[in-house]
């Protein structure tokens, strides 16, 4: 795959979807962006969001959730799945981060990834958004709406990551999640992708359209 076309078909998807709603419930704060991914994991954006939403109106620090009890913040996400390790996972890292980075999210990706229950991805976001590194984090719309347009031939995550790093221009490194996970919930849906819908049909080789159900 050519960079000019990775370029067209980003800019493409840059216009249409501009922002997410994930991106815009942490009020612009690294911390509550960070618990915000981590509730996410393996729970749709339209679970998420209005739980996390309501949960930062009275929890919204690393010491806020050190001071809530583990059973009273298990109530407050209980709509979303895994609730019970979440909840344990948020209150470890939030006594990690007031004890050992004073309250604040760190800022390199060792750091980041020392932190209970996050990974490569997590990380990636944290430091694409709030700290000028950007950082393609690779989700399961990113990893299959890419090998579905025939850009990369991965099977795992990691894989895609790093290939995706190679192929797609560093200044277009902090939108490829957004544009993509966005497209990925509305229009290329693992099943039965919209592509009469798609403004990047034409630039897609329909790789394995079920391969990534």
């Amino acid at each position: 795959m050519d960079q000019a076309t990775v370029k067209i078909v980003l800019n493409i998807l840059d216009k249409k979807y501009p922002t997410i709603a994930m991106h815009e419930v942490h009020g612009h704060d690294p911390f509550q962006m960070l618990v915000a991914v981590i509730l996410s994991q393996r729970s749709r954006d339209s679970v998420t969001v209005p739980v996390a939403k309501t949960l930062f109106e009275t929890v919204k620090t690393p010491a806020d959730f050190v001071t809530i009890s583990q059973t009273d913040l298990e109530q407050k996400i209980h709509a979303i799945g895994f609730y019970h390790a979440k909840a344990a996972a948020l209150k470890k890292m939030s006594a990690l981060l007031v004890e050992k980075y004073q309250g604040k999210v760190p800022s390199t990706e060792e750091e980041l990834l020392s932190l209970p229950q996050v990974g490569r991805k997590t990380a990636n976001i944290i430091l694409t958004t709030f700290f000028n590194t950007p950082q393609i984090a690779v989700d399961i719309h990113v990893h299959r709406i890419t090998n579905r347009l025939g850009w990369i031939q991965t099977t795992t995550p990691e894989q895609s990551e790093k290939a995706l790093t190679d192929l797609i221009p560093k200044k277009l490194h902090s939108i490829v999640n957004r544009v993509f996970v966005a497209h990925g919930q509305t229009i290329c849906l693992p099943r039965i992708p919209k592509c009469s819908m798609c403004p990047i049909e034409k630039y897609c080789q329909k790789v394995g359209v079920t391969k990534f159900i």
